[in-house]
Formats: structure tokens, C-alpha cells, sequence
């Protein structure tokens, strides 16, 4: 070798395969500013999105002006002081040139501050408990089942885990299950799906079926399988070398109402959770299934004695939860890292349920270290 040979060492390969400035390949990241609402889903999509905009209008017009126009369409629902209920984006009602929006119906009041806008209903985590008429098998995944009454909305979101109780001879969707869940619903039936098999092969009658994300209690103990709600803060990242290490940084803001039939003794558990994909070789495919693994981190809110819930609807305050520079050491293979939420009742007398979620400022990180 002359004096102009060039010697790479495994220091310096490593720092090259992690990629820009030695942080770590695979970089992964969702940041959102503009709040949401979560629907209890499965899958996705775990929010529905609102847009939050700085606007002014004078009472009696139709007419107001916001600081931009990017992403408003017609048809979208807008909220806030001074708009009234139920007013919408009207046809060919975004103007981008001058910045002004033409409403449905005029301001009831001045417009002075934030408004949202959305293209769908807020998503409620809980729908009641609706009476069935049949069920119907189709394969050993699938059921169809029908409302004793025509609904006057179409009750449930595509993705719904939703539960069934009561119903003859089908049991496979009365206890936990694996979704998709609910993979289509009109005002007189609804489609549900499970990953697993095990269905009866024949017709079920009565029962109700219903949505919730509430925990029930579990005899004062830590139940074994825990019922995390989806969020939309999440990161994935593949593990190449037995070495790696994952830096991980979550933030979520969220504010819970819940509608309490009794005095409730309430937990939620704010938890960074990893999952491990069952074909981790395969990284190009996007519909691989991932496998919860292990809660890395959490926080804990307890809501008893003194601030135990009354019977009626409680607005909790919003509270904002910062996993900083978490450091991660999974074996080999593609994980998904998730800020998940378990809502649970503490008390055998309690009777809850979560009816919505309202997430702020959210986001992740995950950058690959590689040693």
C-alpha cells in the first residue's frame, strides 16, 4: 500500500451506515399542530383531523377572513365564537386570492380568534349499545349483522372494533378480538371482521353491539391483556445489526370527556409502546401485521378520592405528556413505536365510558444509532 491508500475501520463504516451526521438511518417522524379528535379505531385512520385557523367576520355576514385558504374546501364544517350552528364552507366559497371564505348561513356574533374546520363529524370513541336482529355467517372471519331498527346515522366507522353482547350462537366478537373490525356499515347492517377464525357456522339473534375503548374493572388487579386505543403518533424502524439502538422522543397533549352512569374511580395510562412486525424481512410492504411487544415507557393518571369522577359528562383537563430521548435496544427486525392509550375503570362500582379525545400537539421521532 502507498502513503495514499485509504484504510476504512468498522468505526467508520458504522458511522457512515447510520446515515446523515451518524444519527441513525431509517429516520422516522409525525408532527402534528392542528388538533384531532381519535375514533377508537383498530386501524386506521385513528384521528379524524381538524384544521384550527386565526379568523375575523362581522355579525350578519356571510362572510369571513382567514389567514390562508390551503386545505379548505367546500362542504367543510366550521366552528368557533361567532359561527352559527352547523354553518359550513359554502359552494365555490374559498376565495385564495383574497383570503375570504363564504359561509352557509351568516355569523351570529363577531369573529375574532380560532376557528376549526373539518370534512367529517368529531369522532366519538363510545357508541351506545344498539339492539340487533340477526347475524348472519359468511366465512370463519366474517359476520353480518343487521339492526333491529334502521339507525338514523350510520353509527359505526369503518375500522370500529366494535363488541357484541347478548347474541346467540355467535360469541366470537363478545370478547376481545383482533380487527379489522368493522369493514362496512349502513343504517341497516354492519360487516365485522376478525383476524382470527372461529366463527359458528350458522345464524345468531338478538343481543346489542356497541363501541367503547373503556377497560372495565378487573377485581382491583392489573388486567392481563391490556386494551390500548390507537393515536396517530407513531414511527417505524428496521434493526439491522444486533448493536442498534433506537433514540425515541413522543409528545401528546390530549383532553378527555367522559360520561359516567355511577362514581367512577378512572385510570389512564399514557404508554410508548413497540410492536414487532411478523414478517420483518419483508420492509417494502406496508399491510405486514405488527405484534404488540413491550410498553417502554408510561405515565399514569389516577382519578379517585378527591377528584374520583361524578355521575354526569366531566371534561378533564388537557394533559400534555413529553417522553424525551428514550433509548431502545430491540433485537433485529422492523418495529412500529406507538403512542398508545388505556382507559380503565378502577372501581367495582364504577360505570363509565370515554366519549372523546381531543389530541393538540403531538409528534415522534425514531432515528436509527448504529454501534
Amino acid at each position: 500500500m502507498n502513503n495514499n491508500s485509504t484504510y476504512i475501520t468498522t468505526d467508520t463504516l458504522a458511522y457512515l451506515a447510520s446515515g446523515p451526521g451518524g444519527i441513525g438511518q431509517n429516520f422516522a417522524s409525525r408532527t402534528g399542530v392542528a388538533g384531532a379528535t381519535l375514533t377508537g379505531n383498530s386501524r386506521r385512520p385513528f384521528t379524524t383531523e381538524l384544521i384550527s385557523l386565526t379568523c375575523t367576520g362581522q355579525p350578519g355576514s356571510l362572510d369571513v377572513y382567514v389567514l390562508e385558504t390551503i386545505n379548505l374546501s367546500a362542504g367543510m364544517m366550521v366552528k368557533g365564537q361567532g359561527i352559527a350552528p352547523g354553518a359550513v364552507i359554502a359552494p365555490g366559497g374559498v376565495s385564495n386570492d383574497s383570503n375570504i371564505i363564504t359561509l352557509s348561513d351568516p355569523n351570529v356574533g363577531s369573529v375574532c380568534g380560532l376557528l376549526t374546520f373539518q370534512s367529517e363529524p368529531d369522532a366519538s370513541t363510545y357508541v351506545a349499545p344498539i339492539a340487533l336482529g340477526s347475524g348472519v355467517y359468511i366465512d370463519a372471519y366474517t359476520t353480518i349483522f343487521t339492526f333491529a331498527v334502521p339507525a338514523a346515522t350510520i353509527p359505526f366507522r369503518l375500522g370500529s372494533t366494535v363488541r357484541v353482547q347478548g347474541a346467540t350462537l355467535n360469541l366470537s366478537f363478545n370478547k376481545n378480538y383482533n380487527g379489522p373490525g368493522v369493514v362496512d356499515c349502513t343504517l341497516t347492517q354492519v360487516t365485522v371482521k376478525s383476524i382470527q377464525q372461529g366463527f359458528n357456522a350458522t345464524t345468531s339473534s338478538g343481543g346489542t353491539m356497541t363501541q367503547s375503548v373503556m377497560q372495565r374493572y378487573s377485581g382491583g388487579t392489573i388486567p392481563n391483556q391490556i386494551s390500548w386505543t390507537n393515536t396517530d403518533v407513531a414511527a417505524r424502524s428496521l434493526i439491522s445489526g444486533s448493536n442498534d439502538k433506537v433514540i425515541l422522543n413522543a409528545l401528546i397533549a390530549a383532553q378527555v370527556t367522559v360520561l359516567a352512569a355511577a362514581a367512577t374511580d378512572l385510570q389512564i395510562t399514557y404508554s410508548l409502546n413497540r410492536s414487532v412486525a411478523n414478517n420483518a424481512d419483508v420492509t417494502t410492504n406496508d399491510t405486514y401485521r405488527f405484534t404488540f411487544q413491550e410498553s417502554l415507557i408510561y405515565r399514569v393518571y389516577n382519578y379517585s378520592g378527591a377528584t374520583q369522577l361524578a355521575p354526569g359528562t366531566t371534561v378533564l383537563p388537557e394533559t400534555e405528556i413529553n417522553f424525551g430521548s428514550f433509548l431502545d435496544t430491540p433485537q433485529p427486525g422492523y418495529y412500529a413505536y406507538s403512542l398508545q392509550i388505556n382507559f380503565r375503570v378502577t372501581n367495582s362500582t364504577g360505570d363509565a365510558e370515554v366519549t372523546s379525545v381531543v389530541l393538540g400537539n403531538r409528534s415522534m421521532t425514531a432515528q436509527v444509532l448504529k454501534t
